[in-house]
């Protein structure tokens, strides 16, 4: 136990060292390379409905009643909180552009939650049992990378 816990350590203070000793790495400015022009043009309607409605504290339905002209660019059949939060459109099936299988594996349980109460219900079926299918797989890839560190660990020791 010793010699694991000494390992850990040592790679700990090794891989802390090598972080440390480059402390201006390269920050990728446009890493998914989108057209930074194209999105500030499609915010910019969005952008001044915020500044209208912080300089004169109204709500949504207020700027409604009247009318606004700012509100042309908002659909009434477009969800704002699930476009803001990167749900997508009607036709995008996954909680918050991830697919069910994904919350499953890395989130377990608390995942499948998720996608239970964020997708909505046309598709829940569908993305719940893939999340159902990832806590599945990531349950078993979790056990199985368990029993390796254990039998590793009693094969090391011997």
């Amino acid at each position: 136990m010793k010699k694991i816990l000494f390992s850990f350590f040592a790679c700990i203070t090794f891989f802390g060292a090598i972080a440390s000793s480059n402390p201006t790495t390269p920050v990728v400015s446009n890493g998914f390379n989108d057209d930074l022009n194209a999105m500030e043009q499609e915010f910019s309607g969005l952008n001044a409905l915020e500044q209208a409605v912080d300089a004169r504290n109204v709500t949504y339905n207020e700027l409604a009643a009247e009318n606004s002209v700012l509100l042309n660019s908002v659909t009434e059949n477009q969800d704002l909180g699930n476009a803001l939060l990167g749900a997508g459109g009607k036709g995008d099936e996954r909680a918050l552009g991830i697919p069910g299988f994904w919350w499953g594996f890395i989130l377990g349980l608390v995942g499948v939650l998720i996608v239970f109460l964020v997708v909505d219900d046309s598709s829940k079926k569908a993305q719940v049992r893939k999340a159902l299918i990832g806590c599945v797989v990531g349950g078993l890839v979790y056990t199985l990378l368990y029993l390796l560190l254990v039998v590793g660990t009693l094969f090391s020791a011997g």
